[in-house]
């Protein structure tokens, strides 16, 4: 099962955060394109549904081949609703193994391998991608105790992403911990006492959520 597979397949626990919420928690129904912030052309009719056009970065991809899975679940299911996933990695080794192995997609323009520091981003333009999702680089940077590269990814997802897209992470780490230790001041500051859990949105973000998925958190940042 890819991963794709298996965001669909979670029933997540999800906590929304922001001014006007209280922390409150239910349990949702798992689907990828709604975790990353998405839009299916299942959703519309008519000629904008084939002309969608959206553009999934990934950040710090190393040899994962978690593109690979993203792309290969929908050739499955014989529907595009993204034209394009972008990897980067600061290492200029693993884009070269990434492209060679890659070749057929980045062939068929359904994906590029870029080598760029993921703490700027230098290589992108503002507001180009309909979603930036991370696997396993917020966590390392964040038990690393790297806090102030930490920051600055996330600042540079923001710049990226489009007004209302997501930047999506996951996480070993608790919200507790993450947010107030390492993003305080940048994304949210967490409220002590009888709103424990409550987040007020900062950086230019619009609000979060944080999903518990068997183990592992999601967080998502919505512009």
């Amino acid at each position: 099962m890819d991963f794709a597979d298996n965001l669909k397949n979670y029933q997540y626990v999800l906590a929304k955060m922001n001014d006007n919420d209280q922390g409150r928690r239910n349990k949702i129904k798992g689907d990828f394109l709604e975790s990353v912030g998405m839009s299916s052309p299942k959703d519309s009719d008519g000629p904008e549904a084939s002309s969608m056009r959206q553009q999934l970065l990934l950040l710090g991809c190393g040899n994962s081949k978690l593109g690979e899975d993203i792309l290969h679940h929908f050739i499955d299911l014989q529907y595009h609703p993204i034209s394009r996933i972008v990897q980067c990695d600061v290492s200029p080794v693993v884009i070269k193994s990434m492209r060679k192995r890659c070749c057929l997609h980045v062939g068929s323009d359904l994906m590029s391998l870029v080598e760029d520091d993921a703490t700027r981003l230098k290589r992108f333009d503002d507001e180009i991608f309909d979603a930036v999702l991370d696997k396993g680089l917020v966590d390392a940077l964040f038990c690393a105790n790297e806090n102030e590269q930490l920051r600055r990814v996330v600042k540079s997802a923001h710049r990226v992403l489009g007004k209302g897209k997501c930047f999506i992470f996951f996480s070993f780490s608790q919200p507790e911990f993450l947010l107030e230790r390492s993003i305080a001041g940048t994304i949210a500051k967490i409220v002590k006492g009888k709103q424990k859990g409550k987040l007020k949105s900062g950086g230019g973000w619009s609000h979060m959520e944080v999903r518990e998925m068997n183990g592992i958190y999601m967080y998502r940042f919505i512009k």
